[in-house]
This record gives structure tokens, C-alpha cells and sequence, in this order.
């Protein structure tokens, strides 16, 4: 599978908690019900990103934690 350098660094997040056997399956999965992100594991996905690409994410706005749900959402919001 291959992907952009934006999209590599945000499944490099997902490999590091869950091993390479997720990036087969990454862009169907809602991380939510698949247990994949709890409530804590927000907060260390929203301060990767800041990390990564110097962006802020409000985990307190709606819209935004849903966009958390799915790795192409993901993706749109550092993009």
C-alpha cells in the first residue's frame, strides 16, 4: 500500500499502537468502534499531530473528534 508522506505519518501513529497489520485495513476502519482510540488515546493522537505538523487539534470541538473516526478524515484535517 502506498501513501503520501502526510498519510505515512499518521499511519506510523497507528502501526506504533496496533503493528503493521493494521495499514491493510486502515482506510475502512472507524477507529472508535473498533476499539482501535479510546478517550486517552485521543489525546495522544491529537498531540502527535500537533507534534508532527504544528496544528492544533480541538478534541473538544464535534466535528473535529469525528473527523478522528477514520484515517482519510484524518488525513483531510492536517492537510
Amino acid at each position: 500500500m502506498s501513501f503520501t508522506n502526510v498519510e505515512q505519518t499518521i499511519a506510523d501513529f497507528f502501526t506504533q499502537k496496533e503493528g503493521k497489520g493494521i495499514l491493510g485495513e486502515i482506510r475502512k476502519l472507524d477507529f472508535f468502534e473498533q476499539g482501535i482510540l479510546d478517550s486517552l488515546d485521543i489525546v495522544f493522537l491529537a498531540t502527535y499531530i500537533e507534534e508532527k505538523f504544528g496544528q492544533k487539534i480541538d478534541i473538544t470541538d464535534d466535528n473535529i473528534l469525528q473527523a478522528l473516526r477514520h484515517f482519510n478524515d484524518i488525513v483531510k484535517l492536517v492537510s
